[in-house]
């Protein structure tokens, strides 16, 4: 086995580990918890894909490599803004029904059972 991908498999076997229980212990159960999270294994991801395109340029190429990070950091885009945005529109509907007076909301168990 090529000595790189060793490298990439032990970063990658002792990176996620470490930085999901610093993680962990810096937020608890807070949504900058799932945020960091995933934008810690995305600087991981383009780390090793950038590695794999300089050590195997004619397998790998760079305009590849870019491709997948673009894409790869375009859906973690998309799961931070979902995570932000739907409890955010939920507690602004909530807070909009209550300044017009209606006082007979309806919550469901998900949002009262979070711990973030």
């Amino acid at each position: 086995m090529h000595p790189l991908i060793k490298a990439i498999l032990l970063a990658i076997g002792i990176v996620i580990p470490v930085m999901f229980i610093a993680l962990r212990l810096l937020f608890k159960n807070s949504v900058l918890f799932k945020i960091s999270l995933i934008w810690g294994t995305n600087l991981l991801l383009i780390m090793v894909i950038t590695r794999l395109s300089a050590a195997f340029p004619e397998h790998f190429s760079q305009y590849l490599a870019m491709l997948i990070d673009i894409i790869v950091t375009f859906s973690c885009f998309y799961i931070v803004a979902h995570i932000i945005k739907k409890p955010l529109h939920d507690s602004i509907s909530s807070v909009t029904k209550l300044s017009e007076g209606e006082l007979n909301l309806k919550l469901s168990s998900e949002l009262l059972n979070r711990k973030d």
